[in-house]
This record gives structure tokens, sequence and C-alpha cells, in this order.
């Protein structure tokens, strides 16, 4: 009888120190440094290896996946936080920012051609009569003007201080310049040109409209002024044509003036 409780005291000492070994054996195998178990909680307090990937994310951020009410796509691999986001900031797709305000304009519930017929009923119930008429940015000739016929007598026309051409700007739209162009009949002439606008055609103080005198000495494919002063005409305005400099007079001059039309 006393050797068999030897044998049972023996058997328990055996069996606590396997216990130890699969113990340690298991915090060896899953890389653990701590391992504290109760029967309803696992705590683990360093990075532990999966697989062959080593798993750094908190428990805060595994707590985050509380909020997700479940998945989504075609193999149910995304993960669903909310069916109705809110965004604080704007979003970017690609490389094009997306502002609350633009946002505003798009329903994200139908489709993409439902959204372009909305934005043109818009701008078309904007516009009086309902009428959309793009507004073309494109350059083109807005006025021409021959002055002279190249009689021998037309050099008179091109004096000093002699406007040689008008026009009063009118309608709902701005006028932009962007080019006028001065060409002589013949070679060996001279004279230097500014455009002026005002209300009242030929004011003791208008405003100059390129930027300083478009010299014409060209016969063939002429001379172009492009940096203005103040380019935009608004309606209601008079444009006129003066010469400043009439160094070898002309017979006769041709002027076109190019630009576009803006609100």
């Amino acid at each position: 009888m006393h050797g068999l409780g030897l044998d049972k005291i023996y058997l328990i000492n055996v069996m606590k120190k396997l216990i130890i070994i699969l113990f340690l054996g298991l915090m060896s195998l899953v890389g653990y440094s701590q391992l504290s178990t109760t029967l309803y909680n696992l705590i683990i307090t360093n990075a532990f290896t999966l697989g062959a990937t080593e798993v750094t994310t908190t428990g805060t951020q595994l707590n985050y996946l509380n909020a997700a009410t479940g998945t989504t796509g075609t193999t149910s691999s995304n993960l669903v936080f909310s069916t109705s986001p809110t965004f604080t900031t704007g979003i970017t797709i690609g490389a094009n920012p997306i502002s609350e305000a633009m946002a505003g304009y798009l329903d994200f519930t139908s489709s993409g051609q439902d959204q372009i017929d909305g934005l043109t009923t818009l701008v078309e119930d904007t516009i009086e009569g309902g009428l959309v008429v793009p507004l073309l940015v494109d350059t083109s000739l807005v006025a021409a003007f021959t002055v002279g016929m190249g009689n021998a007598g037309d050099t008179v026309l091109f004096s000093t201080g002699d406007v040689i051409a008008a026009f009063k700007w009118d309608g709902s739209h701005n006028l932009v310049m962007t080019k006028v162009t001065g060409v002589n009949s013949v070679t060996g002439k001279d004279i230097d040109i500014n455009l002026y606008h005002d209300v009242n055609f030929r004011d003791g103080t208008p405003t100059e409209i390129l930027d300083g005198d478009l010299t014409i000495t060209d016969y063939e494919t002429g001379a172009n002024a492009t940096t203005f002063t103040s380019a935009t005409i608004a309606p209601g305005q008079w444009v006129w044509v003066r010469v400043n400099e009439a160094t070898t007079q002309p017979t006769q001059c041709i002027i076109n003036i190019y630009g576009y039309l803006t609100n």
C-alpha cells in the first residue's frame, strides 16, 4: 500500500511537469512573451505571428470592427460600416478633389444620364426663356475698318489726332479684345494708332485700350497688338481708333479687331 501511494505521487509529479512543458511549448509556438488565461478571457501583451505574418494590430484598432454592420461585394469580402456615410471634408477621386459644394450638384442615387439631364434643366431654368446658348471664348473677328481708297488725296485722313474709325458696343455681353491688326496699302508709310472707349463718343478723358500705340508700317502681313490696358468693353461703350502720330501718311489702312464675348 505504501508503495502504491508513492507511485501515485510520482505520477502526479510527472503530469505536472508534462503540463508545464506543454504550456511552455504553447508559448514558444505562438510567440507570446507573456500568456495569462482564465476561463473567460485571453490577454496578449505583445505582437504575435499568425502563419507567416506578424500581427501588430492593437486592441483599440480591433474594436473598430464592432461598428461593422455587415459585408458587401460579389464575394461578401468588403465590410460595411454605414450605408449612408457622412464625409466631414471633401473627397478625392484619383487626382480630382470633390468639395461639399460640388457634390451637392450630384444625385448619387440616379444614373449619370439622369444627372446630366438634371443639370441641363437647372441651367435652362436659370436662363430667361429656357434657351441654352453656349458662350464660346474662341477669338473671332469683331470689327474690320478700311480707311481710305488708296487715292493720293486720301493721306489727309491720317493726320495726327484724327479719329479714323469707331463703333458702339451694345447687347448683354462684354466684349474682350484679344488682338488688333493694322496694315497699310503700300510700303514706306508709318502711322501710330491707339483705341479708346467711353460712354461718350470722343470724350475728353477716355480709357486707353492698347498698352501703348500700335505702329503700322507693314503693307503685307500687318502689325499686331496683343497687350491691353483695358481689354474689356461693357455694353453701351463707344470704341474709336485715333491716329496719335503720322510720320508718313498712307492712302489706305485696314484695321481689324479680334475678341470674344463674356458675361
